[in-house]
């Protein structure tokens, strides 16, 4: 690959240009999701948060959003937004319990709940209708 032969801005450029000319959401993914590998090994974070922020908001079947989540709140985590990237751990345990990543999220979750202390922001409760039928 270009990343290998060191001609990382190369390999960058033509990534971007498959992200903007795909018009499927599959290719365009995994276009992004190299990217943002590129961007993680160069310590870019923010940028690999904006791609993989795009991944989740158009999913396809090559890059389940559960994944996508669980990166994406590692990279957030990278950026020192630790608030958001919990925010997002829990999100994986809840949308995706069972899964793999919901069982990975679940050790970061305690892992920044624990890091975080009382400044870690509370679960969101749950919508009056399903607080109603709690109490129920």
């Amino acid at each position: 690959s270009l990343i290998e032969l060191d001609r990382a801005e190369d390999a960058k450029q033509e990534l971007q240009e498959a992200i903007d000319e795909a018009s499927w959401a599959d290719v365009k993914n995994l276009a992004r999701n190299a990217l943002a590998q590129v961007a993680v090994a160069e310590n870019d974070y923010e940028q690999a948060v904006q791609l993989y922020e795009q991944i989740v908001a158009e999913p396809s079947a090559n890059l389940p959003v559960d994944m996508a989540l669980l990166r994406l709140a590692r990279n957030l985590e990278l950026t020192g937004n630790r608030q958001e990237a919990l925010s997002r751990y829990r999100q994986v345990t809840s949308e995706y319990a069972g899964s793999p990543s919901a069982t990975a999220a679940q050790t970061e979750v305690r892992r920044l709940e624990s890091l975080l202390g009382k400044d870690a922001l509370p679960e969101e409760a749950p919508a009056d209708a399903e607080a109603e039928e709690l109490d129920s």
